[in-house]
């Protein structure tokens, strides 16, 4: 049996060697969606796509404290939303297509999309606890 010859060593495409030869840069690239487009003023993402529905919305901090958001969440201003469908990959798709779209990606078994320029309304059941109407 022939001994193996060790792989030679290749580097990441984002990592460059840096003037030391024990340290490594990374360079940052920007992670804006290639898919955003602009979206006008106050724009209101629709709360049915097709195969999918909004399942939440704009919260209040109560009620993302009870679903279990994050304390930053985009949810808590007003630009993000989140989908439920039966197919999430078409549904990512659909998404994906809104106008001011930054963010569109499949989590804990729902659509999260996040856009610059959003105005999303209250909804969800849980989500929106303590809003006085």
């Amino acid at each position: 049996m022939r001994p193996r010859r060790p792989r030679p060593r290749t580097r990441h495409p984002n990592v460059r060697k840096a003037s030391s030869p024990r340290t490594m840069e990374v360079r940052r690239q920007p992670r804006l969606a290639t898919f955003a487009k602009p979206a006008p003023a106050g724009f209101v993402p629709p709360a049915r796509l097709n195969g999918g529905t909004m399942t939440s919305g704009r919260r209040t901090p109560e009620g993302n404290r009870i679903v279990g958001g994050v304390p930053n969440s985009a949810h808590l201003s007003g630009r993000a939303v989140d989908y439920d469908g039966p197919n999430l990959p078409a549904l990512l798709e659909q998404a994906r297509r809104l106008p001011g779209v930054r963010k569109a990606f499949i989590h804990k078994g729902h659509v999260h999309t996040e856009g610059e320029g959003w105005n999303v309304p209250y909804y969800g059941a849980r989500g929106t606890t303590g809003l006085k109407r």
